[in-house]
């Protein structure tokens, strides 16, 4: 069996809770404000104090099924049709969830891009951040 394909199998118990957890998020997220949906999940709001390090970005550091678990909550994230609140905030909070064994937490940052003010949201584990765009954003820290 070839590595893609071996790779692709690794996902598939992962990417099944990960469509639940999505469901579950956008049904929360519309029915609700975004710090009880993240206590509901067991996914901490982390109010960071500085901007997000560039040198220690990514999941390079997660073990083999934690790096499955990330790339199937990423995965489904992406295809997500009705991503109202954005695609980056279901991520963190579906991976958090996916993750939260690790005591993943997703923090939320922004930034001006073209006179507009852009929002995005991060998973955290063990103090590094799973996204690579979160190097680009100034984290919130009052939520």
């Amino acid at each position: 069996m070839s590595s893609a394909r071996r790779d692709l199998l690794a996902l598939v118990p992962h990417a099944s809770r990960a469509v639940i957890v999505v469901c579950a998020v956008e049904i929360g997220l519309r029915v609700s404000t975004l710090p009880r949906v993240a206590t509901l999940l067991g996914v901490p709001l982390l109010l960071l104090d500085a901007p997000v390090d560039p040198h220690v970005l990514g999941p390079r550091f997660l073990g083999a099924a934690d790096v499955a678990r990330y790339r199937a909550a990423r995965a489904v994230s992406r295809r997500w049709p009705w991503g109202r609140s954005g695609p980056c905030l279901q991520l963190a909070l579906t991976a958090g969830w996916l993750l939260r064994h690790r005591r993943a937490g997703i923090a939320l940052g922004t930034t001006a891009r073209g006179g507009r003010t852009i929002a995005h949201a991060w998973v955290v584990v063990d103090g590094y951040a799973l996204d690579q765009e979160a190097a680009g954003y100034v984290p919130l820290t009052t939520v």
